[in-house]
């Protein structure tokens, strides 16, 4: 959502992310539940029913101070702000590619 070339859709995730932030606590490793859909929502937003969920925030945004949140709600760019780098594969997924390339 934050990504979203529409600025009324960014700027609910910047007010998801901060109030996650106010609610969530460091201690204690989140459990990741498959939230219900809903497959009658019109757009990608309403696919879940957020008032439903426990919204925590994700690890990409942590680093972030909320100003910078709230510029890449206004301007839609991240240019300027840096971003922490992360894996978007685990090892055995990894394998598997290069399991499936080889022939």
């Amino acid at each position: 959502m934050l990504a979203d070339e529409r600025g009324h859709i960014r700027e609910p995730a910047v007010r998801r992310i901060i109030k996650a932030r106010g609610s969530s606590s460091t201690a204690e490793h989140r459990h990741f539940v498959v939230p219900k859909l809903n497959f009658k929502g019109n757009q990608y937003i309403d696919m879940i029913y957020w008032f439903k969920c426990d919204v925590t925030e994700p690890q990409l945004t942590a680093d972030l101070t909320v100003e910078e949140l709230k510029s890449i709600a206004e301007n839609g760019s991240i240019k300027g702000i840096q971003i922490s780098k992360f894996q978007c594969h685990t090892e055995s997924v990894e394998r598997c590619v290069k399991l499936v390339t080889e022939t």
